[in-house]
Formats: structure tokens, sequence, C-alpha cells
């Protein structure tokens, strides 16, 4: 769930460019202070503007109590992820092309 929780702090930090928890912190001071460990709700700025449907991806992936948080097999099949990893490996599409081309010529090189 570690790992959950460092999806959720990059996916942030993507997002709105900024640590989730002692944004103006530095590392030292936020491992002196706890600030992790007293960081209980995440909080999201006003911009930039994103959807409560990552806001609440984001919350999932950054609950503070271990038993709370996702783990990683709902992770891959968590609702807000669902629709671009569909997207994304469509082979209709060119991203979804260079997946499936991929994918295929490593299989052919292990093969061999």
């Amino acid at each position: 769930k570690v790992d959950v929780w460092s999806v959720g702090v990059i996916f942030y930090q993507c997002l709105y460019g900024r640590k989730p928890f002692g944004h103006n912190q530095s590392q030292q001071d936020i491992l002196q202070e706890n600030t992790i460990l007293k960081a209980t709700e995440v909080q999201f700025p006003p911009k930039p503007v994103v959807t409560p449907e990552a806001k609440a991806f984001i919350r999932r992936c950054l609950a503070y109590r271990k038993e709370d948080r996702i783990d990683v097999q709902q992770l891959a099949c968590d609702p807000y992820l669902l629709p671009h990893i569909r997207k994304s490996v469509s082979t209709s599409s060119p991203a979804g092309a260079a997946v499936a081309s991929t994918s295929g010529s490593s299989n052919n090189s292990s093969s061999n």
C-alpha cells in the first residue's frame, strides 16, 4: 500500500506542481516535523481546476489509514483509470497500435 501512496503523491504533483503534504517544507523538515503522519486529509488548491473524479482517485491513494487505502489490484481496476486504460490499449488508436506492436515484437523476440 506504500506503492499506492506513492502513486497518489506523484499524480498529485503532476496535476498541481507541488507536494500534497508539506509543500513549502524541505524533505528534512517534513521528516523532523512528522508532516506526513499529521496529514490526515488531502487538501486541493483551487487552481488548476481538476475533476472531482481525479480528486477522488487521489484521495483513495492517499487515504491516511492504510486499511482504508486501495491496494495495487484495486488501483488497476479503479473507475478513474479504467476509461484511460481502455483507450490506451485500443488498437484503433495510434497509441494502442504502438502498444500492440510493441507487445507483439517483445513476445516474438522472447520466443526465439
